[in-house]
């Protein structure tokens, strides 16, 4: 949300908490929280990599009408 350049005579300001976070110490998130990134497993096995712990890389066939 962009916020206004000037604030006119009836604009009020407020302050309020929010929740954030940092990661300190990533070896102790628990897995539920990780996510696979898929988009760069995809790009690596495109660029011939085909061993990936935990991932199963095969060839699938499809049609193709030129």
């Amino acid at each position: 949300m962009k916020r206004p350049d000037t604030l006119k005579e009836t604009d009020t300001t407020q302050t309020r908490k929010v929740w954030k976070f940092e990661i300190t110490d990533p070896t102790r998130v628990p897995r539920e929280y990780m996510t696979i990134n898929e988009a760069k497993i995809r790009n690596v096995v495109r660029s011939g990599i085909r061993e990936i712990p935990g991932v199963r890389i095969y060839q699938e066939e499809i049609m193709v009408v030129n």
